[in-house]
Formats: structure tokens, sequence, C-alpha cells
């Protein structure tokens, strides 16, 4: 008798087989566009610090080596020396949850004849 086509154990194998890849591959996938989303974030709290660095700059009269000079994101969107997301306007958002960043804190001193920013 001729053999016409594929058994149910070998069809299942197949199936088995090509879910396993599935799942490997969308875990690697998963992983990579987290990973991309933390150097965005990264990149762009680095911009916010730049940018409050500037404000620093201008402003050294604010400023002291002991007290730190808070500032707000949204301040320093307001006044010019960061720009907010193109797409959403007012708004800087943490590209990993999509949550506004614009309340975050960033102290800035005068430290060592330099202006120094980190966030709070």
């Amino acid at each position: 008798m001729k053999k016409n086509g594929f058994t149910l154990v070998e069809i299942v194998v197949t199936i088995v087989i090509i879910s396993l890849l599935a799942v490997l591959l969308g875990n690697r996938i998963s992983s990579s566009n987290n990973d991309s989303k933390q150097r965005l974030y990264d990149s762009k709290i680095e911009v916010a610090l730049s940018a409050a660095r500037s404000f620093g700059t201008n402003n050294l009269d604010l400023l002291s080596s002991s007290e730190c000079y808070d500032i707000e994101i949204s301040r320093l969107i307001s006044l010019q020396y960061l720009a907010s997301d193109s797409t959403t306007m007012y708004e800087y958002l943490n590209p990993i949850d999509n949550t506004s960043l614009r309340s975050k804190v960033i102290c800035i001193k005068y430290v060592g004849g330099k202006v120094e920013a980190t966030l709070k």
C-alpha cells in the first residue's frame, strides 16, 4: 500500500517544533525591544541633565556648592532649555511606560568650578 501524506504524529511533532521556535524568537524580540526602550530612556534623561547644566551655567547666581537648586523638567521645557516630544507637544514621555517625565526633579549644583546636574 502506498503512503500518501503525513501521519498525525508527524504533524503534531512539526507543530510542537514550530511553536517552540516561535516562543524562543518572541522572547528574544521582546527582550530586544525592552533594551531599546531602556537606552532611549537613558538618552532622554541625559539630554534633560545637559539642559539643566546649561540652565545652571546661565544662572550661576542661583547655584550653591552645598545645596541643590531643584528644577523640574517641565520648567526646563517652558524656559526652552529642553524640547518637548514632538508628537505630544508639551510632554516629555518615558519611553518605557509612556508616563510623563515633566515632574521629575533635577538637582543642580556648582561644584569645583563646574555645574553638576543629577536626577532626584
